[in-house]
This record gives structure tokens, C-alpha cells and sequence, in this order.
């Protein structure tokens, strides 16, 4: 069976009120691709087809995990400047992951609405940046307690990603590779706070 996935920068309440934006639809099959793009797309809704089905997949969990970051960022107080620092090495630990996962993965995906567009849509206006934002102003809180109280019955899906991510890096035995990563990792379990993740990736040092 063909599977297809559909991300990017999309925020749910602004396509439910008919805002603009974008989508990137990764199908394999290209006469299936046709019939689901005639079935999403729409003058509000535009959607963009690639038969890079994992790299969309992938980057839209990915992004995720960065907008940890970005809200610690936010949290701690740093400046623009700090956290596009953050987005750009989170940028390219998500390329990098994809390729050693999957070699054949199109790196042009980047530039679709589920690359780039996703990731800085999720991390100046997302729920995973909003709670990690309140998790750098006081960690003692638990990501539970920060999602039933900021999400109003929403999932936040960031820490659970990057339980996940981790996993992947440490099988892998990629360290070393992917110092923000686990950098982040290591904030969302308490081992660190999200002060020091920044000064694992050598900013603020």
C-alpha cells in the first residue's frame, strides 16, 4: 500500500479560519499524488507535491525538537540573533540526521513548505516553543503539567520527539554528530538546564 504525508507551516487555527498557506504532500505513487493534490488543494491551501515521502515525514517531526530549543531561547531571554543561531544548526542537524538515515532522501525538501517554512513557522508561533519557553522560566515544572496548562487540551509533541531522535542518535552511536540534539535531549530529561544546552552547542561560553 502506498502511504503518502502531508506537513508544513500550517497552523491549525489559521487554516481553519481560512488564512493562507502552504503544504508540501510527499507521494510515491504519482497518479495517486494527482488525485490527493485535487482533493487538498485550494486557493487558501496550496499544496506541493514530492516523491520524497520520508523527508517530509521526517522533517516535520524534526522541526519539533528544534522548537525546544527556540523556547529556551525565548525563555532565557537571548536575542534574535542567539536563536537563529539555533535555528540554523537545528537546520542542519535535521539535514544531516535524514541523510544518515536515508541517503536517497531529496535535500531540496529544505526549501518546501515542510522544510524551512515549517520549521520557523513552529518556532516563533508553535505550541512546543510556547511550553519549552515556560519550562527555561522555571524547570521545575513537569512537561505534563506545562501541557494541561498552556495547550488546552492539545499534545505537545516536542519532548516526546525527542525521546525518540535521541534514541535513533545513540543507536547509531552519532553523538558527536549532533551536539544540539543532544544537547536538547538532555534539558527535556533535567540531566541539564536549558541555560547549559546552549553552552554545550558553544554559545555563551
Amino acid at each position: 500500500m502506498t502511504c503518502a504525508v502531508l506537513n508544513g507551516a500550517n497552523v491549525a487555527n489559521d487554516v481553519a479560519h481560512e488564512h493562507f498557506a502552504e503544504a508540501t504532500l510527499g507521494c510515491s505513487n504519482e497518479q495517486q499524488s494527482l488525485v490527493l493534490w485535487n482533493m487538498l488543494n485550494t486557493k487558501n491551501f496550496s499544496v506541493r507535491t514530492t516523491q520524497d515521502v520520508l523527508g517530509v515525514e521526517l522533517r516535520g517531526g524534526f522541526k519539533n525538537v528544534v522548537a525546544l530549543a527556540a523556547g529556551f531561547s525565548d525563555g532565557l531571554g537571548f536575542p534574535e540573533n542567539t536563536k537563529a543561531a539555533i535555528l540554523r544548526r537545528g537546520l542542519q542537524e535535521t539535514s544531516s540526521l535524514i541523510k544518515e538515515l536515508f541517503p536517497t532522501s531529496a535535500p531540496e525538501t529544505l526549501l518546501e513548505s515542510c522544510g524551512l517554512a515549517d520549521l520557523l513557522t513552529t518556532c516563533y508561533s508553535g505550541r512546543n516553543r510556547l511550553c519549552a519557553q515556560a519550562f527555561a522560566e522555571d524547570p521545575t515544572q513537569s512537561w505534563e503539567d506545562i501541557e494541561a496548562k498552556y495547550l488546552g487540551g492539545q499534545k505537545l509533541q516536542g519532548p516526546s520527539t525527542c525521546l525518540d531522535v535521541q534514541s535513533i542518535i545513540e543507536k547509531r552511536g552519532v553523538q558527536k554528530k549532533f551536539p544540539l540534539f543532544t544537547a536538547i535531549y538532555k534539558a527535556v530529561t533535567k540531566e541539564i538546564t536549558p541555560e547549559e544546552v546552549f553552552k554545550c552547542i558553544g554559545i555563551g561560553t
